[in-house]
């Protein structure tokens, strides 16, 4: 996926604020967000998050908590492609708890809406997988830089839960064994060919030493 534009409108401290600036819109690659302490920059990540997946991405914050203060509504619009396709997703609530989402995508000329959309089935990922594997919490870089040896590999395993490959893995291999089990149990509940010819065989022979005897 490659977001290239972005537009907060009544979004915490952000009253209005387009990305970029000057250019159409965001290259491709690494974007760099650099500025002083609570200038927000943290904000944009979380109006991303916040237009992609909502509130319940932010455990113990409500949507109204997002609203920039003295403001009764808020709007996020996230502009980005995916195979070379492109699409925009809107969401705009406000302090009463009305909700609109809706997500477009560009067809020859123009947005469409797309009808009943799931974005976690879109993007094919639940919000607790773009929580931990996606995104890296503030702090936890810091205090990865610090540790060492078995520390550190329990610490990577656990920030980035490579154990859900290991689970994976594991469900694999259980799969693997019950298969095998089962297509044992029919190779011993299958008959061979030739013995089922032979029976059949036998049986004829049977009902040509029957009809002898009937005549």
């Amino acid at each position: 996926m490659h977001i290239t534009n972005l537009i907060f409108k009544n979004f915490m401290g952000y009253k209005q604020l387009t990305l970029p600036k000057k250019l159409k819109e965001f290259p491709k690659g690494l974007i760099l967000i650099s500025g002083k302490n609570s200038y927000g920059k943290s904000t944009i990540l979380e109006g991303v998050l916040f237009a992609f997946f909502g509130p319940k991405i932010f455990r113990g914050r409500n949507a109204a908590s997002f609203i920039t203060y003295g403001e009764d509504k808020a709007e996020l619009t996230i502009y980005f492609t995916i195979d070379n396709i492109k699409y925009n997703i809107y969401r705009k609530w406000g302090r009463t708890g009305a909700t609109t989402t809706k997500l477009f995508e560009w067809v020859k000329s123009s947005y469409r809406e797309v009808e009943k959309f799931n974005i976690e089935k879109f993007f094919e990922i639940s919000t607790e997988q773009a929580l931990n594997t996606v995104f890296v919490r503030q702090g936890e870089v810091e205090e990865l830089a610090n540790k060492k040896g078995a520390d550190l590999r329990e610490m990577i395993i656990d920030l980035f839960r490579l154990n859900i490959i290991d689970d994976a893995l594991a469900f694999l291999d259980r799969e693997s064994k019950t298969a095998k089990l089962n297509k044992e149990n029919l190779e011993r509940k299958r008959v061979p060919i030739d013995r089922i010819k032979k029976d059949i065989t036998d049986v004829e022979l049977e009902n040509v030493e029957l009809e002898k005897k009937l005549t």
